[in-house]
């Protein structure tokens, strides 16, 4: 239906990664009941607590926008501010003691959230803009990295990146 929606938010994904367990989505609409705005989320009850996690093998997870073509950056400021604030209305309708979810890291949704009340952990990642030479990418690793990787190698493991996307 819309390829642009990352992988990590497709529902055959959270159906393969969530198996056996009770993942739904939040949707938030206008008042024409489109969709604006959905987020998929893991709801677990663990130790008597109701918690949204992150599902395995999921970098990112959170809200998606349906930005139109048209919006202005001031226009989609005013949207994510406005969906910021039903996302947290939904979340609080869900009586959750604990939320944990990696948001990608040009969102702005979780800063929007932290002022409603909600905490923030930072994690960092990193995008390797150019792959051309692994050599000297390989260089900069720490020593420790670059000991692990050859022992890996040692005992047999190998990355192969000739591969199609179908065969993989």
């Amino acid at each position: 239906l819309h390829p642009e929606i990352p992988l990590f938010l497709q529902a055959w994904w959270m159906d393969g990664v969530c198996y056996g367990k009770a993942w739904d989505v939040i949707l938030l609409k206008n008042e024409k009941n489109e969709v604006l705005a959905f987020m998929p989320y893991l709801l677990r009850k663990k130790w008597g607590m109701r918690i949204i996690i992150q599902p395995l093998l999921s970098q990112t997870n959170g809200l998606w926008i349906f930005y139109s073509g048209e919006d202005s950056a001031v226009e989609k400021k005013k949207l994510e501010c406005r969906l910021a604030d039903v996302l947290a209305c939904e979340l609080s309708k869900l009586n959750l003691d604990w939320y944990f979810q990696y948001f990608h890291s040009q969102s702005s949704i979780p800063i929007l959230l932290e002022s409603k009340g909600f905490e923030l952990s930072y994690r960092r990642t990193y995008v390797i803009q150019n792959l051309n030479h692994p050599e000297e990418l390989f260089k900069t690793f720490s020593s420790s990295k670059r000991r692990q990787i050859k022992k890996a190698q040692r005992n047999g493991l190998r990355a192969d990146f000739n591969i199609s996307p179908e065969e993989f």
